[in-house]
């Protein structure tokens, strides 16, 4: 699991997807997501972000992919917070890789 807020990850101890929702530990913060969901969004981000598109808003991209692969059942603004968090991570990978995001 990955916190939004704080970035904490950790594992949970019971897997269980019928417990509802999951807190961090660090923060006590709702807005958490599952890693292999978040890795998967960013992997699937960088294989379509284009180096040298003048796009204005690169966000949306992300923002897009978010809804694609999570769907409308997460709440507005936690939606918007995964996006931009994958959109955080995309940079820093992308900045280690010496490519320009």
């Amino acid at each position: 699991m990955r916190c939004l807020r704080c970035g904490h990850k950790w594992t949970p101890y019971k897997i269980e997807t019928s417990l509802g929702w999951r807190q961090c530990p660090k923060c006590r913060s709702y807005s958490v997501v599952d890693d292999e969901l978040f890795e998967s969004i960013v992997n699937d981000v960088i294989k379509e972000r284009n180096p040298h598109s003048k796009r204005l808003f690169p966000i949306l991209g992300t923002l897009e992919k978010v809804l694609e692969k999570k769907g409308i059942t997460f709440r507005p603004l936690q939606t918007f917070h995964l996006a931009i968090a994958v959109e955080e991570e995309v940079i820093k990978r992308l900045k280690e890789r010496g490519i320009k995001g």
